[in-house]
């Protein structure tokens, strides 16, 4: 598949798979969606709405951030092992971060068998064009001098 259609994921698809009672309570909240709902396609067009993607992405601490612009910066799909090393190497529980991204629908978890089994981090479709038009950055570590430029007059 020369195009890379498979790591294409749309969240449309994603949550069409799934019932109502299967989206996480965290999800709901960080969208600010309604308690009752219509229906999943309800739920999808509050999620994937700019605001919607904002409000999720702001609800997320650093590391977690971090961790989602390191998947980006690789177009969008990486490879779990490589995540789980950057996160344990950034001292963050992998077992938190991970599930808390894609609980909240900004990544989705999968797997392939190719020549080998393998496994990835894939930033779905509706999130990744968001992102291009509004970056994330990545946190700022403490310690780290920020350069500030003197406006002349």
């Amino acid at each position: 598949n020369l195009n890379g259609d498979k790591y294409k994921i749309s969240l449309e698809k994603y949550l069409d798979r799934k019932k109502m009672t299967e989206i996480s309570e965290a999800w709901k909240a960080a969208v600010k969606a309604p308690k009752q709902l219509d229906g999943m396609k309800k739920f999808y067009s509050i999620a994937c709405s700019e605001e919607g993607i904002d409000l999720t992405l702001q609800s997320l601490a650093d590391l977690s951030i971090d961790t989602l612009v390191r998947i980006y910066l690789i177009c969008g799909v990486s490879e779990a092992e490589d995540i789980r090393s950057y996160v344990v190497t950034s001292r963050g529980k992998y077992e938190q971060i991970i599930p808390s991204l894609i609980l909240k629908g900004l990544i989705v978890d999968v797997c392939f068998v190719d020549e080998k089994f393998v496994r990835v981090f894939v930033i779905p479709d509706e999130i990744l064009k968001y992102v291009q038009t509004h970056p994330i950055l990545p946190s700022v570590k403490k310690g780290t001098k920020q350069r500030t430029e003197k406006l002349a007059t």
